[in-house]
């Protein structure tokens, strides 16, 4: 019968069809018709939409689908027996245009109305939605969608509130959103009145985003919306909107609950637990109503005052954690400088200061709850500090230190043998450190690492870690409100570790590990360190070994003259090499003191930020094998006389005098053709091309020349080496063309150009002086 009907290839046979596991492992084969089983067995995997960010229902983490839909998603194909793969990347209106080209098979958490309807097939809901309109906190002039006539209304793009909206409420001025979270950012800025979006997912990013000022005005109680979320399929594809409808029944009650309790009803959703407020501590904060607050406005990543005038950092979502646990608003009040912050504090213009040290100064106007945050201190100074056992060893040092914090009372009692350079802000202790100009600071752990990877500043290492000085920052309450010092105590209690770790990963892109995976991060940490010296360590053996064995060749080589001029210059280049590998050094270093700074947290390497320390190695390991390797080749002795690019054995000969060009500030320019070649022994000729330059370079250093620049030009008929850094006197000059002149560099260069049919002029130009190479023509 089904082969007459087009659904079996006739040449099947029944009997291979009944042995089939899909027949026999399938749960559902007496759920679902002959027709449906066989569409199954014919597309064993269907293509499911994967939103990137709409939670709690479909969004990614961690790179992978999850959410409430996702799940059962899943737990509906187990029902069925089959697979899904999800479809990530794409926007929702790019899904529904997909969906509709048969380019995927199944839609989630869609919403049926009369224009999908003409394109789609839905199953029944399997979640109920409640719409709601989003405001500010302090906006109370919205009771329905139509107080919104003539107002500015976020919706998300492509949902089907839009199209309902723009029919039934045509007054109201839509603005498109591309996700959640951008449209409750701009009910925050300002920028929209509203925001029209689902009661859960709201809510959802509101908590996870500590954002404490928003609400939601009122839930829509237009029959039109409300709308329940469903799965959809093609119009086309009638049998499988069926086949999930069927699998759908098969899920219990029991399950969905479960379902509904892991994404929206469950202990970890609810976000406030309760706090044991007496019945005094209660009637405070009624008749408070507004807390007061003073921060630092310049300690990221702890707390900053933005261009916008907000409180940002790991203190403020604290605070904001705070201020929503206890349903009280925390009021920022402004101030410039950290100094002015304690005046306010001291005047009385603020109840609280958000996140500081306990001073005994501090506490003549203050008293402090517990700690809400701890980190360590530690000092900074540049690579070529060495370590120390004890500040108390050291002499005549200079540390800066932002001036009014705790640092700066408790050094300037502690270590009368420092001299403390008093700044005002974290990034100017920094700056005066790696521009010498001090000895060294001292700072959280946290800003340390955050600074010294925000700044680039790869010259700063971590000597000293004196544990008597942690970071054990509180909330200063003014000493008249002791009931409030009291409730912010119970709150704090309430703050979860999970909670903390969110918001310092918020700010730090840093992982809490399982205890278990510590010490696994801890060991290939320490072993991915001991291969990196291992094999720089053996890399500078090789190099010294080679140098060695290049030089014992070279003395027997019969033009004594060049080797020992590359041995005049080998202490130089050695030490210019040395340069640029402590650049890849210390950013190598660099990576092992954020590591360390993790490790010290107690917090897990992320998986991103390790791929990107590895490249990052990889690329200095790289850089420094070349630099070794090219240096190998200009100083081992050749015979191998070759044509090769002109070009390309200038750079590989600059890159030997890397450093000693920056330095120098010397700006060269390639001109002409760079395909040029040149017919000779490669290493003979890179030796030219250095002395010419390291020439140019100590003129202009001789001469102060400020911009000092090479220009060279790349022809078939001549090289051109032209630099900016003065003329060469005429009685000098006129020694070198009559071959008087006794310089080894020039005389080597001469030598060696004209044993390959080679002519080197040197004469003067308006700016400085020019090395030409001409081909020598029988």
């Amino acid at each position: 019968m089904y082969a007459n009907l087009g659904l079996v290839d006739k040449k099947i046979k029944i009997a291979d069809l009944l042995d089939d596991d899909y027949y026999f492992n399938n749960p559902n084969k007496y759920t679902l018709s002959h027709e449906e089983q066989l569409y199954l067995k014919n597309n064993p995997t269907l293509k499911i939409h994967n939103e990137s960010n709409w939670p709690p229902f479909n969004f990614i983490k961690n790179n992978k689908p999850t959410g409430f839909s996702i799940d059962y998603m899943n737990l509906l194909a187990s029902k069925l027996g089959i697979q899904v793969e999800y479809i990530s990347g794409f926007t929702w209106s790019e899904y529904l245009e997909k969906l509709k080209n048969n380019e995927i098979d199944v839609m989630l958490n869609i919403s049926k109305t009369p224009q999908r309807e003409e394109f789609f097939n839905f199953t029944t809901s399997y979640m109920e939605s409640i719409d709601t309109v989003f405001v500010k906190s302090n906006v109370n002039t919205f009771k329905s969608l139509n107080d919104f006539k003539g107002k500015r209304l976020a919706v998300l793009k492509g949902f089907y509130e839009e199209e309902l909206l723009k029919k039934i409420y045509p007054e109201i001025k839509l603005i498109f959103v591309e996700n959640s979270l951008d449209g409750l950012k701009k009910v925050l800025f300002n920028e929209v009145d509203g925001f029209f979006d689902n009661l859960i997912v709201a809510n959802y990013f509101l908590k996870n985003n500590f954002i404490t000022n928003i609400k939601p005005a009122f839930e829509i109680k237009d029959k039109n919306f409300n709308l329940d979320l469903r799965i959809a399929t093609n119009k086309s594809n009638t049998i499988l909107r069926d086949i999930l409808e069927k699998g759908k029944n098969l899920i219990t009650e029991e399950e969905l609950l479960n379902l509904k309790r892991k994404w929206i009803d469950s202990k970890k959703e609810k976000f406030l637990p309760e706090i044991n407020l007496t019945k005094n501590e209660k009637t405070y904060l009624q008749k408070k109503e507004i807390i007061t607050m003073c921060v630092d406005p310049d300690w990221e990543p702890f707390e900053k005052i933005n261009k916008n005038g907000e409180h940002e950092g790991i203190a403020a979502d604290l605070i904001n954690l705070i201020s929503k646990k206890l349903n009280i608003e925390i009021k920022l009040v402004p101030t410039k400088t950290w100094d002015e912050t304690l005046e306010f504090s001291k005047n009385k213009k603020c109840d609280i200061l958000s996140f500081l040290n306990e001073t005994p100064k501090r506490k003549e106007w203050l008293s402090f709850t517990i700690p809400i945050f701890e980190d360590p201190n530690v000092i900074i100074a540049r690579n070529e500090f060495q370590n120390t056992k004890s500040l108390l060893e050291l002499e005549n040092r200079t540390i800066a230190i932002p001036k009014g914090t705790a640092m700066h009372e408790f050094f300037e009692k502690d270590f009368p043998n420092l001299k403390i350079i008093p700044v005002d802000s974290e990034n100017e202790a920094f700056s005066l450190v790696e521009n010498r100009k001090v000895d060294m600071t001292v700072r959280s752990l946290i800003i340390a690492a955050y600074t010294i990877q925000k700044e680039n500043l790869f010259n700063l290492k971590i000597v000293d870690k004196p544990l008597k000085y942690k970071n054990q920052l509180r909330i200063g309450v003014l000493k008249e409100e002791t009931i409030l010092v009291n409730i912010l105590n119970k709150t704090i209690k309430t703050i979860s570790k999970k909670d903390q770790e969110d918001i310092i990963n918020n700010h730090l892109s840093i992982k809490i590990p399982k205890n278990n995976e510590y010490l696994d991060i801890f060991i290939y940490t320490i072993i991915f360190i001991i291969l990196i010296t291992l094999l720089i360590t053996f890399w500078n053996y090789q190099l010294r070994k080679r140098i060695e064995i290049e030089i014992k060749k070279n003395n027997e080589q019969q033009n004594i003259m060049f080797q020992q001029n590359k041995q005049a210059e080998l202490g130089n280049l050695i030490g210019n090499i040395s340069h640029q590998w402590r650049d890849s050094l210390t950013k190598i270093g660099y990576i092992n003191l954020n590591l360390r700074a993790r490790l010290l947290q107690n917090k897990e390497i992320p998986q991103e930020f390790l791929n990107k320390s590895t490249l990052e190695i990889e690329k200095s390991l790289d850089f420094m094998s070349e630099t070794m390797q090219n240096f190998l080749d200009y100083y081992k002795p050749s015979s191998n006389i070759y044509e090769f690019e002109v070009y390309d054995s200038i750079v590989s000969a600059l890159s030997i005098i890397d450093t000693k060009i920056k330095n120098s500030n010397l700006h060269i320019e390639f001109l002409g053709d760079f395909d040029v070649k040149i017919k000779g022994i490669r290493n003979e000729w890179m030796q030219v091309w250095i002395n010419l330059i390291i020439n140019s370079i100590n003129i202009s250093i001789m001469r102060d020349i400020k911009n000092p620049q090479i220009e060279i030009y790349l022809s078939k008929n001549e090289i051109v080496f032209e630099d900016n850094c003065g003329k060469i006197e005429e009685e000098l000059l006129e020694k070198i063309n009559e071959e008087k002149y006794t310089g080894i560099g020039i005389k080597m260069a001469k030598e060696i150009a004209n044993k390959n049919n080679q002519q080197m002029i040197i004469l003067n130009s308006k700016k400085g002086a020019i090395f030409k190479f001409v081909k020598q023509t029988n």
